[in-house]
């Protein structure tokens, strides 16, 4: 037992031992995946909303830190029947403190719906955990965060009291009065 104990554990130092590495500047590609989770509704009726998906990101990195680019991800909703596909660009910094990898990922863009009214700005801030494999470039990255998808409302309804009605109008479209819904977010991601 105590020679099994030991070759996982030296498994573990030679996959895992080059955490402090530092990255190199090109090209950099993420694949991930991500979860994410809110409530929605009244505080009598209060629903879970659970999204799962998979994201593509490429880029470049700049220097041993800094890396900016751009992707997409395709996610299904697992409570709600929603399909999301959130286009984004991404910024994120990774940091080696003496061994200590953790890294910052900011994205930004336009996140479609298949129900129209559900389209609207994406905004995804997340911090983490980078564990490199190997020598080279390779890692496996976990971060909590958040996800903020905007709606645009194209339909607005008002109650008149006096005769006890909701009326109903259309409203166009539009991309500066949106409401967002927010989201705690889990994201396991392979780069290199």
């Amino acid at each position: 037992m105590k020679r099994k104990l030991l070759a996982v554990i030296l498994l573990c130092g030679a996959v895992f031992g080059a955490g402090a590495q530092n990255i190199s500047e090109g090209r950099r590609t993420f694949w991930e995946w991500g979860t994410d989770y809110r409530s929605e509704g009244s505080a009598d009726l209060l629903n879970s909303v659970v999204n799962t998906g998979v994201s593509y990101s490429t880029g470049y990195q700049l220097n041993r830190n800094l890396f900016l680019g751009g992707g997409a991800e395709l996610s299904f909703g697992l409570t709600l029947p929603q399909v999301t596909l959130p286009i984004y660009m991404q910024v994120r910094t990774d940091q080696n403190w003496g061994g200590f990898t953790p890294f910052a990922d900011l994205r930004l863009g336009y996140s479609l719906t298949n129900a129209s009214e559900e389209s609207g700005l994406y905004v995804s801030p997340m911090v983490g955990y980078r564990f490199a494999i190997g020598k080279g470039n390779h890692g496996i990255s976990v971060g909590l965060g958040m996800t903020m998808k905007g709606r645009m409302k194209y339909h607005e309804s008002v109650y008149d009291p006096e005769t006890g009605t909701h009326h109903v109008w259309s409203v166009k479209p539009n991309f500066f009065k949106q409401s967002f819904r927010n989201a705690f977010a889990i994201r396991l991601s392979w780069d290199y």
